[in-house]
């Protein structure tokens, strides 16, 4: 079974947040490092801060969808804070897949990635201000 990813990268350079979905994160983490992609190749490096797994890919451009249209710093950086708690016990380093990106001696290597939820990234349970798309209920 594939599995789906939704993830964030955030620009060495300035702090600016990309956010995308994809099979294969390490991949594309690449791929935006080399400079592939039109809006990232201004902004290198870059470096995976946040990501959720799915088990669909419609699934996951929900999340991408829902995700994008926040445009809010404060509840990107929220999310990620929380996601390294639950992933590093600490907000400290950045995510690792399957040996890609290894800022900090703290972190463990992740060999089967599963996404618990965090009550940062879902409007019901954030307690801060969510943006709604056209076509999302409110």
């Amino acid at each position: 079974m594939k599995t789906f990813f939704v993830y964030i990268i955030e620009s060495t350079q300035n702090g600016k947040y990309y956010i995308g979905q994809t099979e294969d994160v390490d991949k594309r983490l690449n791929y935006h490092n080399q400079g592939l992609s039109r809006f990232t190749s201004k902004y290198l490096p870059w470096k995976l801060v946040y990501f959720e797994e799915f088990e669909s890919r419609t699934e996951a451009m929900k999340r991408e969808k829902f995700l994008k249209n926040q445009k809010n710093r404060e509840f990107y950086g929220k999310l990620i804070n929380e996601f390294k708690i639950k992933r590093f016990g600490s907000s400290a380093g950045t995510p690792r897949i399957r040996g890609c990106l290894a800022d900090t001696n703290k972190m463990k290597r992740i060999k089967k990635l599963k996404w618990f939820g965090s009550s940062a990234g879902y409007p019901e349970n954030s307690g801060m201000p969510v943006r709604h798309g056209q076509d999302e209920e409110d």
